[in-house]
């Protein structure tokens, strides 16, 4: 499976891990364990997506974009987390990771729909382009 549907699939069951999170501290704090394991789960999410985002780029290059990636997200969840974790934030941020997932696992981007396998690596050079 490729990192962009193990992204995906990371984002859902994070997602639903921090809906839950929130419904067992309903009107209080989330209940911290899930709360915790659905952030880790976000930003494997985001080290995956990470290394998904420069497919064409070589493998350091990934590497540093896989944990710059998770490290960007998490300064913006420390942002949004500032003005409370009250369950209501913590129940929006799930259903957003649910949807992205959903929306990830659905597409079959760059898949033949013809043979279903995957797409023709791109041509290099000028030479090979004539």
């Amino acid at each position: 499976m490729r990192s962009s549907k193990w992204a995906s699939l990371v984002a859902v069951v994070g997602g639903l891990t921090w809906v839950a999170s929130a419904v067992l501290g309903w009107g209080d704090e989330p209940e911290p364990y899930s709360y915790l394991a659905g952030l880790a789960l976000m930003l494997l999410a985001l080290a995956f997506a990470g290394y998904a985002l420069v497919s064409t780029a070589p493998v350091w290059l990934r590497a540093i974009v896989a944990v710059a990636t998770p490290a960007l997200g998490y300064m913006i969840w420390l942002s949004v987390e500032a003005l409370g974790t009250t369950y209501v934030l913590v129940v929006l941020a799930g259903v957003v990771l649910i949807v992205a997932g959903a929306i990830g696992l659905g597409r079959t981007a760059g898949a033949d729909p013809v043979s279903g396998g995957e797409p023709e690596p791109p041509v290099r050079g000028r030479r090979a382009a004539r």
